[in-house]
């Protein structure tokens, strides 16, 4: 879907909304697939969309219309913006309980159509940021990565690729040692005036087993 560079818009998501109330959102989706036929949009790829736009608008009603009709690949299909649903909804409402609750329940209810996908590297990126910042105000990270795995990665990802995330999060916060940072001390001391000003901190990097 990230490819397509496409975005729904909002007066299609407002008919989208007003079909999913109505019970029509089917008559939508095929209608809106052959509006943008060159696309060769799927249906999944629809209700994606139109999830993406109700999570930026904060439409509740219509985020909980669209995860009544939906299968769970809907919330891992990357788009345009660099996320998917599921990484936006933990990235702008982690301090949303009843938000999260939702989506929490949609998960447990969808046993049969959970389609598990490996972790994308630009995802990962993702979680990386989210793990960061606690759900709960007293949580700890490690408690964090823990429950976002729990509560919602697990059901959607590859076991295999959650491990890798794990160890790619503890690989990057794994403290230096008191002589790693001496030495590190006093490698930065020996840069020429000003230097230090202009390094930055190195991106992460994607375990290559992937």
């Amino acid at each position: 879907m990230k490819e397509k560079n496409f975005e729904m818009s909002y007066s299609d998501f407002r008919e989208y909304g007003c079909a999913l109330a109505a019970g029509n959102d089917d008559q939508f989706i095929t209608s809106y697939m052959e509006k943008h036929i060159a696309l060769s949009l799927t249906k999944e790829e629809v209700m994606s969309l139109g999830l993406m736009e109700a999570i930026q608008q904060q439409d509740i009603q219509t985020i909980g219309n669209i995860l009544h009709t939906a299968p769970t690949g809907v919330l891992t299909i990357m788009h345009c913006n660099g996320y998917s649903p599921i990484s936006l909804i933990l990235h702008l409402y982690n301090d949303r309980q009843d938000i999260l609750n939702m989506f929490k329940h949609y998960l447990l209810s969808r046993v049969e159509d959970r389609q598990k996908i490996d972790l994308s590297e630009e995802e990962c990126l993702n979680m990386y940021m989210i793990i960061e910042s606690p759900i709960v105000d007293l949580m700890s990270i490690e408690d964090n990565l823990q429950y976002l795995q729990e509560t919602f990665l697990q059901y959607l990802y590859t076991p295999e690729t959650l491990e890798q995330l794990q160890a790619y999060y503890y690989s990057e916060n794994i403290p230096y040692s008191e002589e790693e940072s001496t030495a590190s001390s006093t490698s930065s001391n020996e840069q020429p005036a000003g230097l230090q000003d202009l390094l930055l901190p190195t991106p992460p990097i994607w375990p290559s087993s992937i």
